[in-house]
């Protein structure tokens, strides 16, 4: 059983940075090995910035739905969001070039799905839903 943790953050960059310092003061974060926290960090920034990003062709405020569930052995970050349909498991790898060729782009879920243990996306009622499972060190 997971102890739940729901926020609803506005699509602003700057509103997710004050999410993730909110999440890292939660007891539960605290608790975690400094490597699955960097995971978690990386996971939940990456994926909320490219729902800000990219995931709203008009303009305005909207809400992203994150939840973050700790058990004892692992950890759940679900994000969902009303952007259009974006299923990041089909993301390209990028290109493997030296850093001056490479395009911008493309590394942080790439990076992420190499870190975690699963993702899971599904477009349900609307939304996007990514799930995603961190083992504990």
């Amino acid at each position: 059983m997971y102890k739940e943790f729901l926020f609803h953050l506005p699509n602003d960059i700057g509103k997710l940075m004050q999410l993730a310092a909110e999440i890292r003061q939660l007891k539960e974060y605290e608790d975690l090995s400094p490597k699955t926290q960097y995971v978690l960090d990386l996971a939940l920034e990456e994926m909320a910035t490219n729902i800000i990003k990219y995931g709203y062709d008009e303009p305005g405020t909207r809400t992203i739905e994150i939840s973050v569930g700790f058990n004892q052995k692992d950890l759940r970050l679900v994000l969902s969001d009303d952007g259009h349909e974006f299923n990041p498991l089909e993301a390209q790898a990028p290109a493997e070039a030296g850093i001056e060729e490479r395009d911008i782009g493309g590394m942080g879920i790439y990076l992420t799905r190499n870190l975690v243990r699963s993702m899971e996306y599904e477009r349900k009622e609307n939304r996007n839903v990514l799930s995603i499972c961190i083992d504990k060190e």
